[in-house]
């Protein structure tokens, strides 16, 4: 059943990543949205007790600190246990100090390696100190929520996921029109 665009139903969230990854910085950016009433919790370590508040949440974020080798860790340990259903269209990861490439602790190819083992959820990378950058993404966030909680109209995570998978490499060329 799809849940009515404008319910005063908060959407709950949950921002999982290591301490100082960016997790409360972009909560305070999603709070601003006019679309969606989100309720917003964060988790910073990830036992088997913590993954089962992930069952009444309507979308998760994981952060990847690139400056933080932990990161990793707590990637795998989520993503290993996260429910196949959120893995497939309610769950995102975030790529956060993108823009401190000499302090990359991570290789962007391990990491995208890691989340490949567990199929391709959607990707965001976010420059924290770009006030520009960070309203973007988050517009683009709450676009990825209202997907993926069944709020936006006539549009399926999975067709949604589709798309941006597909049509970037069809045929190598991106301005081909398409009908």
């Amino acid at each position: 059943m799809l849940r009515p665009l404008y319910s005063n139903h908060a959407t709950k969230l949950l921002l999982i990543g290591p301490p100082f990854s960016g997790k409360r910085t972009l909560a305070k950016q999603l709070l601003l949205s006019t679309t969606l009433f989100y309720s917003i919790s964060t988790l910073e370590d990830a036992d088997q007790s913590s993954f089962d508040m992930v069952k009444n949440m309507d979308y998760i974020f994981i952060f990847v600190d690139m400056t933080n080798s932990t990161s990793l860790i707590l990637l795998e340990k989520t993503l290993a246990n996260m429910i196949p259903e959120y893995l497939l269209c309610k769950c995102a990861i975030v790529f956060t100090k993108v823009d401190m490439v000499p302090n990359w602790m991570l290789s962007e190819d391990q990491v995208h390696n890691t989340i490949q083992n567990y199929g391709s959820p959607l990707t965001f990378y976010v420059n924290l100190s770009d006030d520009l950058m960070r309203k973007k993404i988050t517009d683009q966030m709450t676009r990825a929520i209202s997907i993926g909680t069944f709020q936006q109209r006539n549009v399926h995570p999975l067709g949604a996921q589709f798309l941006d998978s597909y049509l970037p490499s069809m045929n190598g060329n991106e301005n081909e029109d398409i009908r």
